[in-house]
């Protein structure tokens, strides 16, 4: 099942290599660079899933899932992360992340995760 998915991050490369990937398994994959833009396109519409980096300038990425989960408090939110650790994973899943992944993010992870809600387990 094709998902419409926010992925949200800073960074040209984790758009290119995550977003194609996604793109490449028949899921429609919108980018965001900071969490204003993401914010944005938030308000205009919902999203199946959001792929959220925690470090970004401006709005951290704990700040976007907050007010992210108040607006769509049923779209599944995901962490990546270069910088994760288990104080972070827990403020991240307390602001409504089902998923925590560290980069460099392995296209197996993303798989594991996309199929958890494939099947109604996200």
């Amino acid at each position: 099942m094709p998902f419409h998915i926010l992925l949200v991050d800073d960074e040209e490369i984790v758009h290119q290599t995550i977003g194609d990937y996604l793109k490449d398994c028949g899921h429609q994959v919108e980018k965001a660079t900071d969490g204003y833009q993401a914010l944005e396109a938030l308000e205009k519409r919902g999203y199946d899933v959001a792929l959220v980096d925690v470090r970004m300038p401006g709005m951290d990425g704990l700040s976007l899932l907050s007010r992210a989960h108040g607006l769509h408090p049923e779209m599944t939110m995901v962490v990546i992360t270069g910088h994760g650790d288990p104080d972070m994973e827990k403020k991240a899943r307390e602001q409504g992340a089902v998923g925590f992944l560290i980069k460099p993010v392995g296209l197996r992870q993303l798989d594991d995760i996309m199929e958890s809600l494939e099947d109604g387990n996200g």
